[in-house]
């Protein structure tokens, strides 16, 4: 079973999300979508998920320095129209789903998972 999604996500849902996944990341890397207090800080988005009709996208954020994960999602917040219009012209969907941003906490929880079933073996 999947993390993300209770049912097992379509293809055209893994297809999109991970689409707009590397439309979004590319963005911050390159400074198409800029903001002055992002400069110094290393974030990643590791997750995306859509919902089954396509009509809004969760995007999973994580940062190196934990304690400017909730200033990075406020402004990423801000920037979202923005974030909207460029995933609308890269991806050229017949409808931009609606985008949200929330803390990845998946990443850590499988880590420690992991570092369970290791400490066991």
């Amino acid at each position: 079973m999947n993390l993300l999604y209770s049912k097992q996500p379509t293809q055209r849902q893994l297809v999109i999300a991970s689409s707009i996944q590397q439309v979004v990341s590319k963005a911050f890397v390159t400074q198409e979508i800029y903001h002055p207090n992002l400069e110094d800080t290393m974030m990643v988005f590791p997750f995306v998920k859509i919902t089954a009709d396509l009509k809004i996208a969760t995007i999973y954020v994580d940062c190196l320095n934990k304690d400017k994960v909730k200033g990075v999602l406020e402004i990423l917040k801000s920037l979202t129209v923005e974030i909207r219009k460029l995933i609308a012209n890269k991806l050229k969907l017949k409808y931009t789903p609606e985008i949200r941003f929330v803390e990845d906490t998946i990443t850590q929880k499988q880590s420690n998972l992991l570092r369970l079933i290791d400490n066991i073996s």
